[in-house]
């Protein structure tokens, strides 16, 4: 049974066109295909419009200008944060930043990043690799 959700997990550093393909709506990493991603990270700059999130393996601009106001936080600078969204390709092809669709702050969860860390390689090891799970239902 493949996985119904076609939001998948990554490190931002997965997040390149070198290891990513893009048909249509979907995207895919090797053979997984999915339309939304789940990152986290530290906010390193800030904007009205976006913000710039690096997990330690990267970073990358998300996009909160689309975001509905009664999802909006108020983030600032050093807050650890998770992101849900859909991925998108700059008009030049060059950059690839997530269009937010959900930010909630971790701050307070002390944890969260050194799970994060162990989370992220697990769940793509141990799930995501999995023949019957590279498509979405």
């Amino acid at each position: 049974m493949a996985l119904d959700s076609s939001c998948r997990k990554f490190f931002v550093s997965f997040l390149n066109y070198e290891k990513l393909k893009r048909q249509d709506s979907n995207w895919y990493f090797g053979e997984m295909k999915f339309q939304r991603v789940w990152i986290q990270g530290t906010i390193t700059a800030v904007n009205p419009k976006w913000f710039l999130l690096d997990d330690g393996t990267g970073s990358i601009i998300v996009d909160t200008a689309n975001m509905k106001d009664t999802l909006k936080i108020n983030v600032t600078l050093g807050m650890y944060a998770l992101v849900v969204g859909r991925l998108t390709a700059s008009s030049d092809g060059t950059r690839i930043s997530v269009h937010a669709h959900k930010v909630s702050d971790l701050s307070d969860e002390p944890n969260s990043e050194s799970l994060w860390a162990l989370e992220v390689p697990a769940i793509h090891h141990e799930v995501y690799s999995r023949p019957d799970t590279m498509a979405l239902t």
